[in-house]
């Protein structure tokens, strides 16, 4: 198959198979798993270069690292440190030695079951934390023990990678680079995070190319990833290495969601590579080890969970279901069995029934853990759901944080109300610091970036943009995919705000409309004409001005008709104000 070919393939299956199995309540991995399978040797075998497509394709992994790198910011584990670094590593622990000695029990050696036994005991962020969400657990107890786990699992990808390199035959005879120029490169990439990023990334965002902000992000992951390689280290290290120093960045918002697509396409890509090499024949040829392999897999999974959760506070219903749910396999359980396979510590069988138990966990933990739910009754969360801080769920999201924006942050800031600012200005965002708020710099009218800011889950938006074309387009993504947020928007000029009063959007200020007014105020006042009548003259003018704004609205597209209201509407007002004067 030539590559054009294979490229319409993967897009097809992007763009069918995932929609079709989230419609199933199944993850994408198991569509682009069902796809790979149907492209490879156990199906149709279109796809002829199998190892090619599949080492390309880690170029995802690289990716998905370095995204783990940057969610992994200190004030997140910290948060969450007792649970992390006591939950976690029990977890880690316990399953890989209790899947180590399973493994040596059928005659394995203690190097292949141990890296087997590593690659079972982690688990799938993406199946869980959806499961969580779906079954309303994210902020339970249950939900945050079971994302500290992931997130120790995540940490431990690396040393695993590490460990499962060392244990290969010939993993002595590496090929790094001097201790010196491996300590220097590490200082150096730490030094450029710290002093040297900030100012590149302004140049670029300054020159207000988004192409070139993403060329940028591209360059920080392949180019430390390549740079690690070069030192005789991963490639994948050095990418979590990058992300890991990029965490606390102001721009780590702005990365994430550059290289998210990028990353979700690729990984996709690599699951379908892994997808052909499914031996579906394993299912009806050795129907028995698969289904003893799959039983071990969960049953050990579970009552190694059980217990610790059990001990971690959490009554034997819940630690059921927290065991439940982090039972299936995980990704790197693909990556891990890939290497291995490739090092030469895991034969093809034992490669082939890896994949296969782990891909089936995946098909059979949403159900599992639904009837689990079930059988255990509702789990309400206002038993256990931790109370977070203020400033861990923001009312209220500024996006666009210029002379507009400011005032209303300040006052937010002074009444200790939380609120997280957008901006695209690398001067707004630190000056939004002094504030103590919560910043990501990055484009509003993109949907990763208010996801990323947690739209979903704050009340308001001010949108506080001087572009009218940005304007419009925040709200109509706002509209579309958090109808939870009351929007709160500037309007540019008069036509601005009669199309976001066309769009519904009854909250529109008009940022010259009330300094008129003062000044009109102070204006008469100045004058002599008595204050009461001044104001009574400002009040009639805003009702007459806001009434004339909403018929607009009626003739946004006729520019003629637009005009005669405006005439008449002028008519009218003068013969009101004259009405009045006479009286």
């Amino acid at each position: 198959m030539s590559h054009p070919e294979l490229i319409l393939l993967f897009l097809l299956a992007a763009v069918i198979g995932v929609p079709l199995f989230r419609r199933l309540k199944l993850s994408p991995v198991l569509a682009y798993l069902a796809v790979g399978l149907i492209l490879g040797p156990s199906a149709f075998n279109l796809v002829g270069d199998t190892e090619t497509l599949l080492k390309f394709s880690e170029l995802g992994i690289i990716m998905m690292l370095f995204v783990l790198g940057l969610e992994l910011s200190p004030s997140r584990v910290i948060q969450l440190k007792s649970a992390i670094f006591v939950l976690g590593t029990g977890q880690l622990v316990l399953t890989t030695l209790v899947f180590t000695g399973v493994g040596m029990a059928f005659h394995l050696s203690w190097q292949t079951a141990l890296v087997i036994g590593a690659a079972l005991s982690l688990s799938s962020t993406a199946f869980a934390v959806q499961l969580l969400k779906e079954h309303g657990l994210i902020t339970s107890k249950q939900g945050q023990d079971s994302f500290a786990i992931l997130l120790f699992q995540d940490m431990a990808v690396v040393p695993l990678l590490l460990l499962l390199a060392a244990l290969s035959p010939g993993g002595g005879e590496t090929h790094l680079a001097p201790w010196y120029l491996i300590i220097g490169a590490l200082a150096g990439v730490a030094l450029f995070a710290r002093f040297g990023l900030a100012r590149l990334m302004e140049a670029v965002v300054a020159s207000k190319v988004r192409e070139v902000l993403t060329a940028m992000t591209l360059l920080l992951v392949l180019g430390s990833a390549w740079l690690m390689e070069e030192l005789g280290l991963s490639a994948g290290m050095g990418a979590f290495l990058a992300g890991t120093l990029l965490a606390n960045s102001s721009y780590r918002h702005q990365l994430h969601a550059d290289i998210e697509p990028f990353k979700g396409l690729l990984l996709g890509l690599f699951f379908m590579a892994i997808g052909m090499t499914l031996k579906l024949e394993l299912l009806w040829t050795a129907p028995r080890d698969v289904l003893v392999a799959l039983l071990i897999f969960l049953l050990v999974k579970v009552l190694v969970l059980w217990p610790l959760a059990r001990l971690w506070g959490h009554n034997w219903l819940k630690a059921l279901q927290l065991a439940v749910l982090l039972s299936e396999g995980g990704e790197f359980a693909f990556v891990m069995a890939s290497q291995a396979g490739l090092n030469g510590l895991i034969t093809e069988r034992q490669h082939e029934l890896l994949v296969m138990v782990v891909g089936l966990s995946m098909v059979l933990t949403p159900w599992f853990f639904g009837l689990v739910k079930k059988l255990c009754g509702k789990v309400t969360q206002t038993e256990d759901a931790p109370r977070p801080a203020p400033s861990d769920k923001p009312r209220v999201i500024v996006a666009g944080f210029g002379r507009f924006g400011q005032i209303v942050g300040r006052v937010l800031a002074a009444y200790r109300i939380p609120f997280i600012a957008l901006d695209k200005n690398a001067t707004h965002v630190s000056l939004v610091r002094k504030y103590g708020a919560e910043v990501f710099l990055g484009d509003a009218t993109e949907y990763d970036l208010l996801d990323q800011a947690r739209a979903h889950e704050a009340n308001i938006l001010v949108v506080a943009v001087d572009d009218k074309r940005d304007s419009m387009a925040i709200v109509a993504l706002c509209k579309a995919r958090f109808p939870n947020l009351k929007l709160l928007v500037r309007a540019i000029d008069r036509l601005h705000a009669i199309e976001l009063k066309q769009q519904g959007i009854n909250k529109v200020f008009r940022e010259t409309f009330s300094a008129g007014l003062q000044a009109t105020h102070a204006t008469l006042m100045e004058l002599g004409v008595p204050e009461s009548e001044v104001l009574d003259i400002i009040k009639k003018f805003r009702e007459h001005d806001e009434a004339l704004l909403e018929s607009a609205v009626e003739h946004l597209d006729d520019e003629q008709a637009r005009i005669r209201l405006i005439r008449a509407s002028r008519n009218q007002l003068a013969k009101l104000l004259r009405e009045d004067a006479e009286l």
